[in-house]
């Protein structure tokens, strides 16, 4: 149905991979997902959780779950395309 894929280093947990089967999108997976993602973050002391997205896959759906855009290139990978980078503070310093 769905999956997710992250690293952790230092104080912060990298989200490299977040997947739901089409047939299976709009159904809250990917809000659990994220959700046991962040609990991870959270089991492992992290401060922050980072992601990155092109402007046309998931840039409102992590911001909707808290994740601020802090730098974005155009033109990456391929010309007309943006890649955002996005954080969430998951802990207080």
């Amino acid at each position: 149905m769905g999956g997710a894929v992250a690293s952790l280093f230092g104080n912060t947990l990298h989200l490299s991979l977040l997947a739901v089967d089409q047939s299976y999108r709009h159904e809250g997976i990917g809000s659990r997902l994220i959700e046991a993602v962040q609990q991870t973050a959270l089991e492992n002391q992290c401060l922050y959780m980072t992601v990155n997205t092109q402007d046309y896959q998931a840039r409102e759906f992590y911001e909707r779950h808290g994740f601020e855009v802090f730098a974005s290139v155009e033109n990456m990978p391929f010309v007309g395309t943006t890649k955002f980078y996005l954080k969430q503070q998951i802990a207080n310093e």
